[in-house]
């Protein structure tokens, strides 16, 4: 799989990364990644410039940090939160967070406030952004799929239908769903990750696939389980 890496770093991308010298960072390695790749360079364009006034000087050992920073900080937790919620192969970690990267709800890096002094603030936010492209994909792979071929991903499709990532219960509920069927998997989640506005209408065929076998090996263990 090529990601798209950009080549040199802009002077605001160079900055951010000396910012993850400091110690307060869990994820650094993942977060400086990702602060080389395409998807990133554009979000951190809309950056505003300003800084937010900080209750303590225990962490930063300042009382204000930029936005940057912010950003950064929120992004490494963002990171975090995936890395202990989920069971993914490390290998497959960076391209998966990359995509959960590109959609709308990637508006909740921009949020202007601590994460430490309000986390609650985050983790919602957290939940729909990595859930969002899981959500989107089924629905509009099953929607495609009118012959009803697809079993296993009709039969997830049918889980998501009534849902909303706009309820905190439901979104309970889902990221509970694909904690599991990602666990099952561990590896080969790409496929289910990746927009499917990105994908060309020819390989759909190759996704509905990829997308049902991720779905179909989750089923079966569980559905045996619960039978047992």
């Amino acid at each position: 799989m090529q990601r798209d890496y950009l080549n040199k770093d802009t002077i605001q991308i160079k900055r951010m990364k000396k910012h993850l010298l400091l110690w307060i960072y869990s994820c650094s390695g993942e977060v400086y990644k990702l602060l080389s790749l395409e998807v990133l360079h554009r979000l951190i364009k809309k950056i505003k410039k300003g800084t937010i006034k900080l209750n303590s000087k225990l962490l930063y050992e300042k009382n204000e940090i930029t936005l940057e920073e912010n950003l950064i900080s929120i992004l490494d937790k963002y990171i975090g939160y995936v890395r202990d919620t989920y069971t993914i192969n490390h290998n497959e970690l960076l391209i998966i967070l990359e995509q959960t990267l590109k959609n709308n709800y990637n508006k909740e890096l921009f949020v202007v406030a601590d994460f430490h002094e309000c986390p609650e603030i985050f983790l919602n936010g957290f939940k729909k952004m990595f859930l969002a492209n899981l959500v989107y994909n089924t629905r509009y792979y099953a929607k495609q799929d009118t012959n009803n071929i697809y079993h296993s991903l009709q039969k997830a499709n049918l889980f998501l239908e009534s849902k909303s990532l706009s309820n905190s219960k439901d979104i309970k509920e889902i990221e509970k769903f694909y904690i599991k069927v990602i666990s099952n998997r561990k590896s080969n989640l790409y496929n289910i990750f990746l927009p499917h506005s990105e994908i060309d209408k020819k390989q759909l065929p190759f996704y509905f696939h990829q997308v049902d076998w991720i779905y179909d090996d989750y089923y079966k263990k569980y559905d045996s389980i619960f039978e047992g």
